[in-house]
């Protein structure tokens, strides 16, 4: 199925993320920056490659995960370790420090468990930040224009999370897999949410 015209090229991308975040695009990634501690960064939907320039910058390993053959080959192209693969047939994730997300998990609403299970079993650290304010949701056509440009492939996805949802997800998350949450912050439209993993006590 074709994608929406803000996946087909990353101008069109960036152009959509600054209009959605009223410019502050890279600010966002800024803020997710500051919660990313840890020798190995595992990123997941990565699209652009914001977080991977920090990560080589701090010398931090950076392996991306993406569906978007064209967003993957750019990133290879610049010499960045991408994969291209679905997330919901992907088995497991190589062990790191931080996981992180950044504007996709609605991609995974319908059926986030495995996408969950990814995430938690494979970092000590998982960093969600997720709209929490969404064109998509409304019922009129301005909604469904806003569905349907940001298809990935799989159809117009309209089911979005809001804030009351996003949080009663990350408490059931922490008791499924003995995680925290130690950071919790709205920027713009998104709700940031880091999870730490609980120490085991001997």
């Amino acid at each position: 199925m074709p994608r929406g015209i803000i996946y087909q090229n990353i101008c069109f991308y960036r152009i959509a993320m600054n209009v959605l975040y009223g410019f502050a695009y890279r600010k966002r990634f800024r803020m997710v920056n500051r919660y990313i501690q840890g020798d190995k960064v595992i990123e997941l939907c990565f699209g652009d490659l914001l977080i991977a320039r920090y990560c080589r910058q701090k010398k931090f390993s950076w392996t991306g995960y993406d569906l978007n053959e064209k967003f993957v080959g750019r990133a290879q192209r610049n010499k960045f370790n991408a994969v291209c693969c679905d997330l919901s047939q992907t088995a497991s994730l190589p062990d790191a420090d931080i996981t992180v997300i950044m504007g996709s998990l609605y991609h995974f609403k319908e059926d986030p468990e495995h996408l969950f299970n990814l995430m938690f079993r494979s970092a000590k650290r998982v960093i969600i930040s997720e709209p929490v304010k969404n064109l998509s949701s409304r019922k009129d056509g301005i909604g469904k224009l806003a569905a349907m440009l940001s298809d990935t492939g799989r159809g117009a996805e309209k089911s979005r999370y809001d804030k009351q949802e996003l949080l009663s997800s990350a408490e059931d998350l922490c008791k499924k897999f003995n995680f925290t949450v130690s950071e919790e912050k709205i920027f713009k439209k998104d709700l940031i949410i880091v999870f730490d993993k609980c120490q085991t006590r001997n």
